[in-house]
């Protein structure tokens, strides 16, 4: 997500109201919309299950966990080659990124793959469909990556689209009541693997048409590839995200959770189907902050770096205050989004928690309120990227994963299951103001911040 602000500020200036518009809409498609298709699939087949619906939802679970916690780090480093090569025009090295990451993670999931698959009650030739399903979730993270770094937006959520009607269509072919947790894996590997060779396909044609447009022209790269240093930085900031987010519902499988039906996957269903819902209320904020947090940040900042070259001092000294104020006041607005969400939530709770047959109204408010603290979180965590802090960024993740890991412990032990979703909340809470005061401290130092981006 971080990065995309910059494509939608352009749609911003050049089309006015219109284009503020079509920068909201492409938000959502690019935050919203695979979510919100592989959501649909996900619950309607696992409804048609006539068998061991507990065993399918646990494989898909730690299917997704396990890729972001393995391969988060990874992916916030493919991301970072692509991004620079893409701006300089490099598309052999695109092209290259591209095949080796897609090799990678596939190579890397087989074990993951094979372990999933055997807790989940798969053996012998069987193995292959848990293992095709992690290799396709694995390699899918890294094609709607690469598909919304080259602003093919639209082409995603249609890729996913295809995915759900072609396992929709699969679904009514084999018959509803013939499905079992096996046939169901299998068809949601089906829609997922459509997806990923509809976006492959998209992928290649927008590079191989790029690469012919720059051999007609005559193309100045400036910049320089990142260092070694860093892509691990940015390595181990990814994977700590991912731990921070999944740390609490992993020690609750681990310490409360129960072997799903005919696995050795522990979840903690109480839990885990009330931070499945109460995620989906965090989409309109993620939209709020691409539109207008991340687009104040690069008109800004492109005003800043026009006034260092061609302005006088005076008018860069306004530049540089303007872009703080502006960036200030859009994280206000990002605030306030979430507040109305809070309260949303808190209105709509006991309708939602009735219709979706969640544990209690109290256990989806603390969760909805912690997913959204944790999302401010993460816009902090993104901006300090921006800012080029990886130091201060690192240092934000280590003291959340320990807060957090001393923090779900303790209240477990103190407290016992009633005090599932605290720790969530509380880690998220303390990790923001962490990030924010980082970030605080990265934005004063902002002649620094100016040369980075002219000189790395």
């Amino acid at each position: 997500m971080a990065g995309i602000g910059f494509v939608l500020e352009r749609v911003i200036d050049r089309r006015g109201l219109r284009g503020l518009v079509g920068a909201a809409a492409a938000g959502v498609l690019i935050v919203a919309g695979p979510w919100l298709i592989s959501t649909v699939a996900l619950f309607l087949v696992g409804r048609l299950v006539v068998e061991e619906a507990p065993r399918f939802f646990a494989v898909i679970v730690y299917c997704y966990a396990t890729t972001l916690l393995l391969f988060s780090g990874y992916h916030y480093r493919f991301t970072r080659i692509l991004a620079d090569a893409l701006y300089i025009r490099d598309y052999e090295t695109v092209r290259r990124t591209y095949r080796r990451t897609l090799v990678v993670t596939a190579v890397w999931g087989v074990a993951p793959g094979l372990a999933v698959g055997y807790l989940g009650g798969w053996r012998g030739v069987g193995l292959v469909v848990p293992v095709l399903l992690y290799t396709v979730i694995n390699t899918g993270w890294i094609h709607t990556l690469f598909a919304s770094l080259l602003q093919r937006f639209s082409a995603v959520t249609w890729s996913y689209g295809a995915g759900a009607l072609a396992a929709a269509v699969a679904t009514l072919i084999i018959g509803v009541g013939r499905i079992n947790a096996d046939t169901a894996v299998l068809l949601f590997t089906l829609g997922m693997l459509v997806t990923g060779v509809m976006l492959a396909i998209m992928i290649r044609a927008t590079v191989s048409h790029r690469i012919h447009a720059v051999k007609r022209l005559v193309v100045t790269r400036h910049g320089s590839a990142p260092t070694v240093i860093t892509l691990r930085r940015l390595v181990a900031i990814g994977a700590g995200i991912a731990v921070i987010l999944w740390m609490d519902k992993v020690l609750y499988w681990v310490l409360l959770g129960s072997f799903q039906e005919n696995t050795m996957l522990l979840l903690y269903p109480r839990y885990d189907q009330t931070v499945f819902v109460a995620q989906l209320l965090v989409i309109p904020p993620m939209v709020v902050f691409m539109v207008r947090v991340e687009t104040a940040y690069f008109r800004g900042l492109r005003g800043v770096l026009g006034a260092l070259r061609r302005d006088t001092l005076g008018a860069f000294e306004r530049s540089r205050r303007q872009l703080v104020q502006n960036y200030n006041s859009a994280l206000q607005g990002q605030l306030v989004s979430q507040l109305m969400m809070i309260v949303v939530l808190v209105a709509t709770a006991p309708e939602v928690v009735r219709i979706m047959r969640l544990e209690s109204v109290h256990l989806f408010v603390v969760t909805g309120i912690a997913a959204q603290v944790y999302f401010f979180f993460y816009t902090q965590m993104v901006n300090l990227l921006y800012l080029a802090d990886y130091r201060a960024a690192i240092g934000v993740i280590a003291f959340t994963i320990a807060l957090g890991l001393v923090v779900t412990v303790g209240t477990l032990l103190l407290v016992g299951p009633v005090s599932v979703g605290y720790a969530f909340l509380i880690t998220s809470l303390a990790g923001t103001f962490a990030a924010r005061y980082a970030e605080r401290r990265a934005l004063a130092d902002f002649d620094w911040l100016v040369l980075t981006r002219m000189y790395a």
